[in-house]
């Protein structure tokens, strides 16, 4: 038998336990049970998908160029047609070649921006309710200090960046907004989002907009 002890690297034992992965155990044991759960939390959807998209996948699939490994900066007309819709939705320009990047899933991103840009120590700012991969896959590997920002309904469940101190805004580097809102279903107005871009402007940090 071998005698090999492991030991998790530090960043780890940092982590609490996954929430997620708690409500599905829990789950699983009630349906054990007999009990008949209707899932309110993760966003699967309750509808299958239609013929047209599943059909075009089959395409897809059966095409060979389809079947190699794709470009690591995701393929070229995808890109273009990103920026495409982001200037016809906003009248946003930007190169395709240089701003947008494929991603396997919304957690990859929010998580390995962090990665990128927070050194130890940096803050990062963390709405609260909010999705735990911001603080815990995301601040806290990077050995950031995470400040919360609460989301209250006197402020429609919006940040009030008028109460956090300038002294915290100096050291922030990310700052992380999501909305339609989960799990408040709260909308930010064209106002706020102006103001949230202005306030990191002004403190040279990056605002992490995790649309879903």
């Amino acid at each position: 038998m071998f005698k090999i002890k492991i030991t998790y690297a530090y960043r780890i034992n940092k982590l609490p336990e996954y929430i997620f992965a708690e409500i599905e155990q829990l789950l699983n044991e009630k349906k054990k049970e007999g009990i008949d759960i209707i899932p309110l939390g993760i966003g699967d959807p309750d509808l299958t998908t239609p013929d047209l998209i599943i059909n075009e996948l089959i395409n897809q699939v059966k095409i060979p160029e389809n079947q190699n490994y794709p470009s690591s900066k995701g393929e070229q007309d995808f890109r273009e047609a990103v920026q495409k819709w982001y200037d016809v939705r906003f009248d946003l320009k930007f190169d395709a070649n240089d701003e947008v990047t494929n991603l396997i899933g919304g957690k990859e991103g929010v998580a390995n921006i962090a990665r990128a840009f927070v050194n130890p120590g940096d803050i990062v700012l963390c709405p609260n309710p909010g999705y735990p991969v911001y603080e815990n896959g995301a601040t806290t590997l990077c050995d950031g200090k995470i400040h919360t920002i609460p989301l209250l309904k006197e402020n429609n469940f919006l940040p009030d960046f008028g109460v956090i101190e300038s002294d915290i805004l100096k050291k922030t580097k990310l700052m992380y907004l999501n909305y339609p809102n989960n799990p408040t279903g709260a909308i930010a107005t064209t106002k706020f989002l102006k103001e949230a871009v202005d306030i990191a402007e002004d403190y040279n940090f990056i605002i992490v907009y995790d649309n879903p």
